[in-house]
């Protein structure tokens, strides 16, 4: 059994609940320097409806060692194999940094926050430890495994719904982010995404709909479940499609080996209607 919890780059002040708490990290923050500060050098607290909290300032070398050794010992040390590390955005463009200004750093702050997970990891002696973020920036992929697109609303709607959450994870894709999830679990497709010129799933996007429009290159597809095929060999071909509930609008290139494979599963496994 593994073990996930949650971390984020946000400090409470705990000094007024009872009974105190073990370990201050914000007051350790405060008072070497480490936080996100106003222009009056005071903590920049920002509103997070029930309570304030600051940010922990990764523009310093020492505040990044600081909070990534915090994680290491206070949540790998005490026994967890992984965390969703949360937020990373949202550096105020106000604030006064160590160094550089947020104007210049506010997209960067999450590629940062990917490197003190990853430190966090190295510190604990997990290398393999697993963190996943929901913000990210040119050069992410690099530091966090995993991605998550954020909240989204239980739903169909293509501002904050399933439709939303599919257009993200194809935009996240094709920006490197090649394992990501979203809250509305079970879709990993995006309208017609074509994988390396063989595979091809159009998702139903609209509620209580049997069929779906899709856009299929050049060549003969075959639905994996169906066994029907479609397209023309010479031209590109956009068409309706059946995609009733339980046989997805799913393809595979005509005559292409690893599509046999698919199929032979499928069929195995009671799935194929054909």
């Amino acid at each position: 059994m593994k073990v996930l919890t949650y971390v984020n780059p946000f400090l409470v002040d705990p000094s007024g609940k009872p009974g105190g708490v073990p370990r201050n990290l914000f007051a350790e923050a405060r008072d070497r320097g480490y936080l996100v500060a106003r222009a009056d050098g005071s903590p920049y607290m920002l509103d997070q409806s029930e309570f304030s909290a600051a940010m922990v300032d990764f523009t310093n070398p020492a505040a990044r060692d600081w909070y990534a050794r915090a994680i290491a010992t206070e949540v790998a040390g005490a026994g967890a194999d992984g965390w969703m590390a949360d937020f990373g955005e949202a550096l105020p463009f106000d604030a006064r940094l160590h160094a550089g200004s947020p104007a210049d750093l506010h997209n960067r702050r999450p590629v940062e926050w990917a490197k003190v997970n990853r430190r966090a990891c190295a510190l604990a002696g997990k290398p393999d430890c697993l963190s996943f973020m929901r913000a990210a920036y040119t050069g992410s992929p690099a530091h966090a495994p995993l991605f998550w697109a954020g909240d989204q609303l239980v739903g169909w709607d293509a501002q904050d719904g399933l439709a939303s959450a599919l257009h993200g994870m194809l935009s996240a894709g094709v920006s490197g982010m090649t394992l990501n999830h979203t809250d509305i679990g079970g879709y990993t497709a995006v309208d017609t995404p074509l994988g390396d010129h063989h595979r091809l799933v159009a998702p139903v996007l609209k509620p209580g709909a049997s069929s779906v429009a899709v856009h299929l290159p050049a060549g003969r597809w075959t639905n994996v479940f169906t066994g029907r095929s479609y397209g023309d060999r010479t031209r590109d071909l956009r068409l309706t499609v059946p995609a009733p509930l339980g046989t997805p609008a799913a393809f595979v290139r005509a005559g292409d080996p690893e599509g046999a494979k698919i199929r032979t599963a499928l069929h195995r496994a009671g799935l194929t209607q054909s």
